[in-house]
């Protein structure tokens, strides 16, 4: 496999074998723009037919003044995420840290890490079918055809705790 990087940004990655290309991808991530991707985890006595969304609001301070940055929603149908899953916010700076806070949802929110009720985060680029693991790392399998990037550290999961 080569990885081909000009000026830190992904440009072409291949697979070799005997000296042939089996597969290749292109593609250019805006060095200046990224996306933050937010997952709602349930804890405790989820009901199986619990329908219900879950609010977020992205702010550019750690305290939560002024207006937000962006909202979200995650919906959930008979206790499962509705697809594809999370949240997802582009077009924010990778040059800044935003604030990430629950604002509306059932349960007993119990995420750790809140700092005055919100998670920091820093966007980051997403490939085309990237995983979600953000470990900064490339995955390749090409008998699927996929090829995942992930730069950053730029998902945040939020925990809500439903007690029987």
């Amino acid at each position: 496999m080569t990885e081909n990087l000009i000026n830190g940004r992904f440009l072409e990655v291949q697979a070799v074998e005997n000296g042939g290309v089996l597969n290749s991808v292109t593609f250019i991530n805006d060095p200046n723009e990224g996306c933050i991707r937010i997952y709602k985890e349930l804890t405790g006595d989820v009901p199986d037919d619990f329908d219900g969304t879950f609010e977020f609001e992205v702010y550019d301070n750690p305290v939560g003044e002024g207006d937000p940055v962006a909202t979200a929603s995650i919906s959930f149908t008979d206790g499962e995420a509705d697809l594809p899953g999370y949240a997802e916010i582009c077009n924010l700076s990778t040059d800044m840290t935003y604030y990430v806070m629950e604002t509306s949802g059932a349960g007993t929110n119990v995420t750790e890490g809140l700092e005055n009720g919100m998670l920091d985060v820093i966007p980051c680029q997403f490939a085309p079918g990237a995983d979600a693991d953000a470990d900064g790392d490339l995955d390749i399998d090409f008998d699927k055809g996929e090829i995942k990037l992930v730069v950053g550290l730029c998902i945040v999961t939020f925990t809500n705790n439903f007690e029987g």
